[in-house]
C-alpha cells in the first residue's frame, strides 16, 4: 500500500497473500478473499492489479488461465467492498525490462529486499502513482 500525498510516492505497508490449498480455483478464491479483507480494513484510495499478458511466461504452462480467473474473482471481491480495480497490463508498466533488472531498481528506490512477487507489486504501485501524478499535472 502506498501514499502519494504531495506527489511524494512512498511505501506504507506490504503484505503477501498466500494459500496452500492445492485446487487452483479454490486457492484463487481464498487469496481474493484475503485481499478483499485487507482492502476493507485499510481502505485504500485505489486497488491496482497487474493484468496478465497473453504469450507471457505462464502461457505455455496453462497458468495464464488461472491468472485471468484470479483477476475476475479479485475484481468481484473488491467491487463488493465498494472500490473499483484498475488493471494495468504488464507490458505497460514494465515493458520489455527483465524482471530481475526491474526488481533491482525497485529495491534501490524503496530500500527493501523482498521476494520477486512483492517487488513486482511495489514496482506496479510506483508506476501507477507516478503516472497518475503526471496525468494530474498535465490536466
Amino acid at each position: 500500500m502506498f501514499s502519494d500525498k504531495h506527489n511524494d510516492v512512498y511505501l506504507l505497508k506490504k503484505e503477501l497473500f498466500k494459500s496452500s490449498v492445492k485446487d487452483k480455483f479454490k486457492r484463487c478464491q481464498i487469496i481474493a478473499d484475503k485481499v478483499a479483507d485487507f482492502v476493507r480494513d485499510q481502505r485504500p484510495d485505489v486497488v491496482i492489479c497487474e493484468y496478465p499478458h497473453k504469450g507471457g511466461p505462464g502461457w505455455s504452462t496453462g497458468n495464464i488461465t488461472i491468472l485471468f480467473h484470479f483477476c475476475g474473482v479479485l475484481q468481484a471481491n473488491i467491487n463488493l467492498v465498494g472500490l473499483p480495480v484498475t488493471f494495468i497490463p504488464v507490458t505497460e508498466w514494465k515493458g520489455q525490462v527483465p524482471k530481475d533488472i526491474m526488481n533491482k531498481r525497485t529495491e534501490k528506490k524503496y530500500g527493501t529486499e523482498d521476494s520477486a512477487d512483492i517487488l513486482d507489486s511495489i514496482g506496479l504501485g510506483h508506476y501507477y502513482l507516478t503516472k497518475r501524478s503526471k496525468d494530474q499535472e498535465e490536466a
